[in-house]
């Protein structure tokens, strides 16, 4: 492959153009080898308490040969510490110390121990702790603090050789008893499913401690599950959600935090509805602006939308369109404020849709939300890897808008095949409530945006620039060449491609020596069409 330098050009260019909803790609992270599963669980959080969101990314497969190894599922975490210097490079990992130990799934925990650090959840099935015999479903709490450590502060074990429990997970709930402290949920479940209990474990100045018991289910096939879904009644206490689907029906609780923790259900959203396909709610932030935090049920096809309200009911106020997605859009949003208007944006992802290979989708959060997906990413480089797996959003690289990173750990044709990518998307300014669908494009082009453009790292500290390049119609012509910009606007160098160039879908280009600040890279072809998009010069 050809290495040539590349282009770019003042973000005063780009500012002065109409707005158009699109995300930058900031960087991506690759995992370790093939068959690593980077990417299985991401989440933000601020680990270290310095006011930046940070990116711990999981590689569920990882171990310590380097070579994907069938059964071997050790794991490692990837600390990416936010700030003007985050790019794709961990400040910090934690390896396994036995196989199964880091093969699970990571949540932000909120700040249990009330030291100004948030701290992060992971629940996981494995194999015999050393010294011990059998299987375990575990609950591990790394508690926030400057440098990491491998050893989680607060363990949670529960044999499933027992013949007793076959499920165990945790959630979020924020501080539900407002004594300062956040805390969580913990779940149950037995092998013939006939009982599930949740209860509930306070956070305290000494971290995790009293397991408070919640409620217990016992009929065959139920399903349960508890959540934190923000303060959604504006009386300062967080709240929280329990889901039961069972052979008596479907109930949908939402409990109102209190000093003296809920044991009466404040507000029963439904009840004993056989025919409506039921799953979690998950927090969304402000989206309409009114300062009280919302909240989202999956509800068959299709997301109810509650704003919160010091008179809360039992009806939705919107419903979300997914009709650009398949059916798994809805569990798991994310939310944050991508363009910095003060208001929160929801994020949902189908990692199954058209075929796997995914797909991600943004409603932009407004006084007049209406459910519309405004902005649309489909999967940037390559087929069949379920774009949208995992997601996490925050202010990673400090600029003042919330970024996201978007995971594809696998391939459908075969677990081993790529070593699992994480993209990271920057915030943008620009992103309006657009009430259609957008596609995710760099820049607007009159004559049709005929190529998709994505440099990284970005921003650049030196070496090799990456850029996919994928053609948007198959009747496009082949780029001819690309060009960079200085701050003046000035042309600094241009550049002729050739097949080898274009065929490859990828360039690595040695950039020259620049100072620190904003670029542009343009791509063009013989007919005037181009495509262009921003980096940032970072030394």
């Amino acid at each position: 492959m050809k290495r040539n330098a590349i282009i770019c050009v003042l973000f005063m260019l780009v500012a002065s153009l109409p707005a158009v909803n699109h995300m930058d790609l900031l960087t991506r992270i690759d995992g370790e080898f093939d068959g690593s599963l980077m990417g299985h669980t991401v989440v933000s959080l601020d680990y270290n308490g310095d006011g930046h969101q940070d990116l711990v990314a999981s590689a569920m497969m990882w171990n310590p040969t380097g070579v994907y190894q069938l059964g071997q599922k050790w794991g490692k975490l990837y600390f990416y510490m936010g700030g003007l210097n985050f790019d794709n490079n961990p400040e910090y990992t934690i390896p396994s110390q036995w196989n199964g130990q880091y093969w699970g799934f990571l949540d932000n925990a909120g700040d249990v121990n009330g030291d100004g650090k948030e701290d992060f959840l992971m629940f996981t099935y494995h194999r015999a702790i050393p010294g011990e015999t059998g299987t375990y479903f575990s609950l591990y709490v790394f508690y926030g603090r400057d440098v990491p450590t491998g050893q989680p502060d607060y363990v949670y074990n529960a044999a499933y050789d027992d013949g007793r429990i076959s499920e165990l997970s945790a959630t979020p709930l924020g501080d539900i008893n407002n004594d300062g402290y956040d805390d969580l949920g913990l779940k149950i479940e037995t092998f013939t499913r006939s009982h599930q209990e949740v209860s509930v474990i306070l956070g305290s100045s000494t971290g995790l401690s009293t397991h408070i018991p919640f409620r217990a289910y016992h009929d065959q096939n139920n399903y349960l599950l508890l959540n934190g879904i923000g303060d959604v009644n504006a009386d300062g206490i967080d709240d929280f959600h329990l889901l039961y689907n069972g052979n008596t029906g479907k109930r949908f609780t939402v409990f109102y935090g209190d000093s003296s923790f809920p044991e009466v259900d404040s507000l029963v959203v439904c009840d004993n509805l056989h025919d409506v396909a039921m799953h979690e709610a998950c927090p969304v932030g402000d989206v309409n602006g009114d300062s009280i935090a919302d909240f989202v049920l999956s509800w068959g096809d299709s997301g109810k939308l509650w704003f919160g309200s010091t008179n809360l009911s039992s009806n939705w106020d919107a419903t979300m369109d997914v009709s650009y997605f398949g059916s798994g859009t809805m569990p798991f949003l994310k939310h944050g404020d991508f363009n910095n208007d003060g208001i929160e944006d929801i994020v949902g992802s189908d990692f199954n849709y058209s075929y796997w290979n995914g797909r991600v989708g943004i409603w932009l959060g407004h006084q007049q939300f209406n459910g519309t997906v405004d902005l649309i990413l489909n999967y940037p480089q390559y087929q069949s890897m379920q774009f949208g797996w995992a997601k996490a959003a925050g202010d990673f690289n400090a600029d003042g808008y919330c970024d996201l990173a978007v995971s594809t750990p696998y391939f459908y044709g075969g677990a081993t095949a790529i070593p699992g990518y994480v993209y990271i998307y920057s915030g943008n300014a620009q992103l309006i409530d657009t009430t259609v669908d957008v596609e995710d494009e760099v820049l607007p082009q009159p004559q049709g945006n005929i190529w998709n453009l994505k440099p990284y790292p970005n921003p650049f500290r030196g070496g090799k620039l990456h850029i996919e390049i994928d053609k948007a119609e198959n009747i496009s012509p082949n780029p001819d060449h690309i060009s960079l910009y200085n701050l003046k606007g000035q042309l600094l160098e241009k550049r002729n491609l050739d097949k080898s160039d274009w065929e490859d879908k990828l360039l690595e280009l040695a950039l020259p020596d620049m100072p620190n600040g904003v670029y542009l890279l343009k791509l063009s072809d013989r007919k005037g069409h181009s495509t262009s998009t921003k980096i940032v010069v970072s030394h």
